[in-house]
């Protein structure tokens, strides 16, 4: 069985050798499976679009893990809390399907690229809302940046070249799902140390 070779897209791929280290000194990957055994290239626009992706979702915990100083600050009950929640949700979810069509019109990539930065901003501003009404304005328009990315970063991911379809789109979901692990202790660690 070949060891598994990892490259980025436009890198030479050199065959497999039984050794553990390739021509360039690269350690690879012995391959458990036989279905693992093939080249498997990562194009730079799967492992762009899998960033983005974990940028975005470690954005999107910003307004759960900011609830609690929001609702002492703002004095917001339990039921503002969820009505600023499911403000939230709703917008992510009813308009993807509006910005999938609009990427697949008049091109993905900016969409893509602008989101990250659009939701950051809006996440932060959220942060600083001196009243309700502004803080859910804030995060209905960064919900519309998550909106935005997810159709888009997703039919990047399938369409980047090679045969390699399924792993392109799993890494772009590892990306957003790795930042669900790791952003709530990075958040709290940062409220805990950085005060209300």
């Amino acid at each position: 069985m070949r060891p598994l070779r990892i490259a980025f897209h436009g890198e030479p791929v050199r065959p497999n050798v039984p050794s553990s280290a390739n021509s360039l000194g690269v350690p690879v990957i012995p391959a458990g499976l036989e279905i693992l055994s093939r080249n498997f290239v990562v194009s730079r626009a799967v492992a762009t679009v899998a960033t983005g992706h974990f940028a975005v979702d470690f954005a999107a915990l910003g307004p759960a893990m900011l609830y609690p100083i929001l609702a002492v600050r703002l004095d917001m009950s339990y039921s503002m809390i969820g009505f600023a929640a499911l403000a939230w949700a709703v917008t992510t979810a009813v308009f993807q399907p509006l910005f999938g069509y609009v990427g697949d019109r008049f091109g993905r990539r900016w969409f893509a690229a602008v989101s990250p930065v659009w939701i950051a901003v809006w996440v932060a501003l959220a942060a600083f809302s001196s009243s309700y009404g502004a803080l859910v304005l804030c995060l209905v328009v960064a919900a519309l940046g998550i909106a935005v990315f997810h159709p888009q970063g997703a039919a990047i991911a399938n369409e980047a070249p090679g045969h390699n379809t399924g792993a392109n789109v799993a890494l772009f979901f590892l990306g957003g799902h790795a930042a669900f692990a790791v952003g709530p202790l990075i958040y709290g660690v940062v409220l805990e140390r950085g005060g209300t």
